[in-house]
């Protein structure tokens, strides 16, 4: 056996270390093989980060470690790469279970006095750079600016606030909008090529819509992934649909009804975005030939909970069902039932799933497939490769199951469980064993699941979910989150110093909000003023105005109206608006953005009158409760064309309720008339009835009636 390397003393790089640290750094006791330097402001609950000296075998690392924490792995990752080299010693970088690291190691011909000095040209190398991740990151969390960094894109996206609602009128693209901000979010970079040619007043329409196209499509790659969620809020949109409730389920096997504890949207999102892939293995990149199976491991709630961690631990799968029997040797259905009967067990019929199941786990079962072993049938917590061929083996804690076994490699372990939806287009079946098919196994999830971790260069926010909530306003706020309410907020996040969690009525189980979740709500400020938003709801969030913005119809062109500016047109009916009611009934801009057509085709004057008939003025109808003279002020129809033939008036004098004397003989002195309007139909077909909106400002129109 050879003789181990003489090593430095440890102590004595620690004495060295705390004579010559940088200011910023502080020396811990020395622990059994190891101590670590403490770095000031990088305190964060539920995490460990920190550089250390740590004696190994036959060297000594120098390292950084994040444990607990995902938050900065791929801005270590990165570093790591950047740096390469410290006074000639290589930078590694690994994940591990909890996190990740980066180090150099020293030979055994290194002094304690050289090592240390490495040690400090390593922290100063990568201090600042850490730093300033680490801060962004908390600035993130919290909602706050960021320090100053390299990459704008970065710094951005660590910026924005985690609750935010955009808020106006009908019609300024507040929906529209949220694809934009979630990509702010998830695609920094994307984000920024379509703001470039949306915010250039030299664009053109068919150069904006080129941009809103590869946007979207962007976006839908994220929605996909289920990085992006989207509910509408109303008066029966509830807690279980949000959070989570209970809801039926009948047993495939036994028929029994029993009650399932389902997450709703949020909770689903959150989950997601605090999963840790805590074992990880080299996986096929090819899945052609190879079968999916879906395989319960004992159940959660059950006396047989344990399955699945000791098939974790022993690298293998279990069936529950076949008893004791052995199955070696069986090639297909028969050869297992005639096994089934030789052993004096009756087999009800050939549809049996005892049958069923045996006959899949032994005979079809192959080497190479895959394993997804669900949790519940919404949820899958492990997947791995089959390595071996069936095996019999009689379980010491379980006398009538679980004595049948294949061998598995683990590639992926999830904690918490994943939802159906990162690999399913449906949810899970009860049944034990079956095997996964398209469509409702979506392949290309199965395999960014299976992609290799340490060497995916992600975006800077790599785990972040964005859940959007159209109509927030429009719910009740108090029943949907419940108790999230508090959750939700920047300083109770997980990872944050004031996180709290709760105890979910339903599951029992502990509860937090992560720090990588963001809300984008949108609400219309006709339908509800900010004044009147639950209070709770408004301190969490900050708002973002969405006013309408009729720059954006500058270009458009209509057919048979050559002279109509749209642009000019909108502004001076809000203005209007503005001044009979207020700035929150306004009108967007959204509605006349279908007249936008590609290659500047002008729009049909037909388009126009559909947009004013079927949305313009039901809108005013509603905003005035029909005050039909008041609507004529927003549209000029007291300073437009009277003219009997060529009426230019949206809204004119019903002649047939001038004559009261008709309708009311003998008492028509009795009542007091005022001016009853009808829609002019024909007034939609003529360009001057837009022209006039915004013309003849100030000068009213001599009354033509009669000319």
């Amino acid at each position: 056996m050879q003789p181990l390397p003489q090593l430095a003393p440890l102590e004595e790089i620690q004495n060295n270390f705390a004579q010559v640290c940088p200011a910023y750094c502080s020396v811990l006791p020395m622990k059994s093989g190891y101590f670590q330097i403490e770095v000031g402001g990088w305190a964060r609950a539920g995490s460990n980060i920190h550089y250390e000296f740590r004696q190994m075998t036959s060297s000594i690392r120098a390292e950084f470690h994040i444990e607990y924490w995902t938050g900065l792995n791929d801005q270590i990752q990165a570093l790591a790469r950047r740096v390469g080299v410290v006074a000639g010693y290589s930078i590694e970088f690994s994940h591990w279970m909890h996190g990740c690291r980066m180090g150099v190691s020293f030979p055994a011909d290194v002094s304690a006095s050289q090592m240390t000095d490495v040690m400090v040209q390593f922290i100063e190398a990568t201090h600042p750079e850490i730093d300033r991740s680490f801060r962004n990151e908390m600035a993130r969390q919290a909602g706050l600016p960021g320090v100053m960094s390299g990459t704008k894109e970065k710094e951005d996206s660590m910026t924005k606030p985690l609750n935010q609602i955009l808020y106006g009128p009908p019609g300024t693209g507040k929906t529209y909008e949220t694809i934009y901000a979630a990509l702010q979010i998830l695609d920094p970079a994307a984000a920024e090529a379509y703001k470039q040619v949306d915010q250039d007043d030299k664009s053109t329409p068919d150069e904006r819509l080129a941009a809103r196209t590869v946007l979207k499509a962007r976006f839908d790659e994220l929605s996909a992934e289920q990085r992006v969620r989207f509910v509408t809020f109303h008066q029966s949109f509830s807690y279980e649909d949000f959070v989570e409730g209970l809801r039926a389920e009948t047993d495939e096997t036994t028929g029994q009804i029993r009650y399932e504890v389902v997450d709703g949207v949020f909770k689903n999102l959150c989950e997601s975005a605090s999963v840790k892939v805590t074992q990880q293995a080299p996986a096929p990149v090819d899945l052609a030939g190879r079968r999916i199976w879906k395989m319960s491991l004992g159940y959660t709630l059950g006396s047989d909970a344990g399955v699945f961690d000791e098939c974790l631990q022993g690298g293998y799968v279990l069936l529950g069902y076949g008893g004791v029997i052995n199955f070696e040797g069986c090639k297909n259905r028969e050869d297992v039932l005639q096994r089934y009967t030789l052993e004096g067990q009756t087999i009800a019929s050939n549809t049996d799933y005892n049958l069923t199941s045996v006959t899949t786990f032994v005979t079809r079962m192959k080497v190479g497939d895959l394993v997804v072993v669900s949790d519940g049938n919404r949820k899958f917590r492990a997947i791995g490769e089959i390595t071996g061929d069936y095996a019999y083996r009689r379980h010491p804690d379980y006398d009538d199951a679980y004595a049948q076994m294949r061998p598995v490699k683990w590639l992926r372990q999830y904690s918490p469980s994943l939802p159906h939806s990162d690999l399913l287009n449906g949810h899970f079946s009860q049944m034990t064993l079956y095997e996964l098919r398209s469509p409702t196994l979506d392949q290309k999830k199965l395999q960014s699941l299976l992609a290799d971790l340490s060497v995916t260069d992600m975006a800077p926010v790599t785990n972040a979910r964005v859940l959007i909530i159209d109509e927030i306003n429009r719910g009740n706020i108090s029943r949907i989150f419940g108790e999230l309410i508090t959750l939700i907020e920047l300083s109770k996040r997980a990872g944050a110093e004031e996180a709290l969690p709760v105890t979910l009525p339903y599951s029992k189980e502990p509860f937090y909000v992560p720090g990588n979740v963001y809300l984008i709500g949108t609400m219309n400020t006709a339908d509800r003023s900010l004044a009147g938003l639950d209070l709770a709801l408004r301190r969490r969030f900050s708002f973002t105005e969405m006013p309408p913005r009729p720059a954006l119809l500058k270009g458009i062109n209509i057919e048979g109206a050559e002279d109509l500016d749209l642009a000019e047109m909108l502004t001076k009916m809000n203005q209007r608006i503005t001044v009979l009611l207020d700035r929150d009934h306004t009108i967007g801009h959204a509605y006349f953005m279908p007249l936008q057509k590609k290659n500047s085709t002008p729009a049909k004057l037909a388009e126009l009158a559909g947009i004013f008939r079927q949305k313009i003025l039901p809108l005013l109808q509603e905003y005035f409760f029909e005050d039909w003279e008041r609507i004529r002020w927003v549209l000029n129809d007291q300073n437009k064309s009277q003219k009997k033939d060529d009426n230019e008036a949206f809204i004119i004098q019903d002649g047939e309720l001038n004559d009261l004397s008709v309708l009311f003989k003998g008492v028509a002195d009795k009542l007091r008339q005022s001016p009853q309007w009808v829609l002019n139909d024909k007034a939609f077909d003529k360009a001057g009835a837009y022209l006039g909106i915004a013309a003849n400002l100030g000068q009213p129109a001599q009354d033509e009636a009669d000319a």
